[in-house]
């Protein structure tokens, strides 16, 4: 491939990562090794999936029916040490955002010099008597489809927000 750039010069890009994982990680390892540091210590985080179509990104935040996924863990976490838990969750598809706790209410975010909010985006307190519950709404609100790799592939963009006082603890898938 080739790259055409109109800039008077070529931009070096850099990123960091807390550490990348191989296929082979378990996701109960994953958190112990990334997330289970921010929640310990009360620190906004973002835990942002990358990779190929079928790579394992929503069944790594997701987990399945035999298995838990980093957002399930991440709730339980949170709710042993604060008793509740307030989430809200989006996806992004087509260019639309889409409330996966509410019906999939079609929403609008709204954006100013320094900040952005959804204003009716639904948000639910989360206990331990009803993590499955929530869990199971967000899931099947997403939209999904077949592709190569996987019979129900997401075919969207998922942000699930865990809010504790100030300090949010956010996976986007």
């Amino acid at each position: 491939k080739v790259n055409i750039s109109l800039d008077k010069y070529n931009k070096t890009k850099t990123f960091e990562f807390d550490h990348v994982f191989s296929e082979n990680e378990k996701t109960f390892t994953i958190y112990l090794k990334n997330e289970k540091k921010y929640i310990d210590s009360n620190q906004n985080f973002i835990c942002y999936t990358f990779g190929e179509t079928g790579s394992g990104k929503t069944f790594t935040l997701f987990g399945s029916d035999k298995s838990a996924g980093l957002i399930e863990t991440a709730l339980y976490e949170l709710i042993k040490l604060h008793n509740s838990v307030t989430v809200s969750s989006f996806e992004i598809y087509n260019n639309q955002l889409y409330d996966l706790i509410n019906k999939r209410m079609k929403l609008t975010m709204l954006e100013s010099e320094c900040d952005t909010c959804i204003p009716l985006l639904q948000k639910y307190e989360c206990t331990k008597n009803n993590i499955f519950s929530l869990l199971k709404n967000i899931k099947s609100n997403r939209i999904v489809g077949e592709s190569s790799q996987n019979e129900t592939s997401s075919r969207s963009h998922a942000v699930i927000n865990m809010k504790v006082n100030d300090i949010n603890y956010i996976f986007v898938d």
